[in-house]
Formats: C-alpha cells, structure tokens, sequence
C-alpha cells in the first residue's frame, strides 16, 4: 500500500463538491496505526482534518516536512512552511498512481512514467525502463516519476 514516510490513507470516498468538484476523505494511518480522518474543503473551507491525539498530529506533520525536504520540487509555493493541506493531497496521488500502476502489471507492463503538463497529468506504461525513459525524454517532461515496482510506492 502506498505510503509516505509512513502515512497513508484508508477507507478512501471519492464524492462531488457543490459545483461537481471532486473532493476525497479517509481516514489517516501512521504506522499501520489510525491516527486520525481527512476530508477535502467545500464551499471555499479549509481541509479538515481531525487527529486523535497531539502527537499524532505531530508524526504526520513530521512525515510531512521530511517529504517536502527529500521533494522540494512537488511544492505548491516555497513563500511557507509545508502543512497538512498541501501533503495529504499527494497522499492521494500516490495512492492513485499505485492503483494504477497494478491495473498496468495486469496488462503486462512493467514500468510507468508520470508527468505533469500544464494542468494535465500524463502517464506512460511499457515493458522496460529504457523505453518509458526515452518516452518521457522525447516529452521534455520536467520532474518526471518512474515506478518499476510495488515497493517504489513506499517512501521511507
């Protein structure tokens, strides 16, 4: 299961917002451990986000600042500190991406590259590194991801 230095999300439900936005919410892991439950803002709000106790705020607020150090690049705005908002976001985004790498493997591909262009995500899947490498080249794709196994989904 994907995990960001040791967070994740569980019980993960996908809605729409008052204008057909999608908004996600589940409950927060640390450590295998239920730590606490997200749930993205509507109506112009703020994230919620509900911890059982100050120290698990704390663990995740630590996976946080250690993510945003090792990724300086997956940053909205460098202008202030990294906070939980703009992490659990990239908590579903990995999430998604191994789910979607797993339905790739069951097609028989090994490799997937993801990028962003302008507002798009753009993913490529192949059967060797070397290809989805040159694939992601001959895009100019900048800060490129490559995942060529389950456990590249577990950052630690």
């Amino acid at each position: 299961m994907a995990s960001l230095y040791g967070l994740t999300l569980k019980n993960i439900t996908r809605y729409k917002g008052h204008e057909g936005e999608p908004l996600q919410q589940g409950n927060i892991y640390y450590e295998g451990k239920k730590i606490g439950f997200y749930s993205d803002g509507d109506w112009g709000r703020p994230s919620t986000i509900d911890f059982d106790n100050p120290e698990a705020e704390k663990a995740a607020l630590a996976a946080c600042k250690k993510y945003y150090t090792d990724y300086p690049q997956d940053r909205w705005s460098k202008d202030y500190e990294p906070d939980l908002e703009e992490f659990f976001p990239k908590v579903f985004q990995f999430i998604d991406w191994e789910k979607y790498y797993k339905k790739m493997l069951k097609k028989g591909y090994l490799v997937l590259g993801l990028y962003q262009k302008g507002i798009h995500e753009v993913r490529t899947a192949g059967r060797l590194e070397d290809a989805v490498r040159e694939a992601l080249k001959k895009a100019d794709a900048e800060n490129p991801k490559i995942f060529t196994g389950l456990e590249d989904f577990i950052l630690s």
